[in-house]
């Protein structure tokens, strides 16, 4: 019987990662989004604040494709917004 437990665990654990770790874990799916409004998500999510500038028009994409812990968020909303210039 624990031979059959042990591995089934692991498996779930391996499928979550943000219980495994304790981190909580949120899902990226901002395709052709207002950069206002992706920043103004973010911005909840992690509990920051951001001043954009007026200038600062157009869309992005911010996509993780699978839950992600949510101090990554930040990094990946920064990397999109390098390759946007």
């Amino acid at each position: 019987m624990s031979r059959l437990v042990f591995p089934l665990i692991a498996v779930i654990l391996s499928l979550l990662p943000g219980l495994a770790t304790g981190q909580e874990t949120v899902k990226l799916d901002f395709v052709n989004a207002d950069i206002e409004a992706v920043v103004k998500a973010i911005g909840e999510m992690t509990g920051r604040t951001f001043v954009l500038d007026p200038k600062v028009r157009g869309t992005v994409n911010v996509v993780s494709g699978k839950p992600i812990p949510k101090n990554l968020v930040y990094p990946m909303l920064q990397s999109a917004l390098r390759a946007q210039g």
